[in-house]
């Protein structure tokens, strides 16, 4: 078998392959300063733009499901409570928690306001919920979470009552968070570094190509030519 016959089969290289390295490396050498100034550009708008915006803080409760008031250790209510979880997932985050928590505490917000700053959450396998409420300011961000697992406490009670009847009970408050969970300059300059580096690579090996066509569409041809 000829060579030409086992290039045939092999199939034709890959455009990879025909690349020479040392072309692309002496391509960012000399366009090294484009990769920099990206690099510099996107990182630094990114931490200025993340150090301007206003701090959000974050503050959680947790909520068990029960029946009676208590946990049961029947295996079928289980079953049935974890069902029943779900559905209060989906309860805690609706207008009629929002309202009673506007008027407990006063607040000049809109139910709408209230909710899209509301996340609630299924933990594991478990009948707990986690309900986190975000604001700039820490402290209120605190109370409107803890008057959310009140109020939502007493809208259940409202609805299911009698003895056996299924409750939502806080079992952690929250507390004032200490730090803010954005903006974060850091993971997002970070982030920004790394974009920037591959944004910044791709625009000098276009710029290079484009200042001199000639050079590279010839150094292609030489390294084809080597198959």
């Amino acid at each position: 078998m000829d060579d030409r016959t086992q290039n045939t089969l092999n199939g034709p290289p890959s455009y990879a392959a025909t690349v020479d390295l040392n072309v692309l490396g002496q391509a960012l050498v000399r366009q090294f300063w484009v990769v920099v100034m990206t690099v510099v550009v996107i990182t630094g708008a990114t931490i200025g733009f993340s150090l301007a915006q206003p701090p959000e803080y974050e503050a959680s409760i947790k909520i068990i499901i029960g029946q009676g008031g208590k946990l049961t250790q029947d295996p079928v209510a289980q079953a049935g409570l974890m069902d029943i979880t779900d559905t209060m997932v989906v309860a805690v985050d609706t207008r009629p928690v929002a309202q009673g928590v506007i008027r407990k505490l006063g607040l000049d917000y809109t139910s709408k306001e209230v909710l899209k700053n509301v996340s609630a959450q299924r933990i594991g396998a478990t009948q707990f919920i986690e309900v986190t409420y975000t604001d700039p300011d820490p402290e209120r961000a605190k109370r409107v979470a803890n008057t959310m697992g009140s109020v939502f406490s007493e809208e259940i009670a409202g609805i299911s009552p009698g003895s056996d009847a299924i409750t939502a009970s806080v079992w952690e408050p929250a507390t004032v968070p200490t730090s803010p969970e954005d903006p974060d300059p850091i993971r997002n300059g970070f982030m920004a570094l790394v974009l920037g580096a591959m944004l910044g690579v791709g625009l000098a090996l276009l710029f290079d190509f484009l200042s001199t066509p000639g050079k590279h569409k010839k150094a292609l041809r030489d390294s084809r030519s080597e198959y």
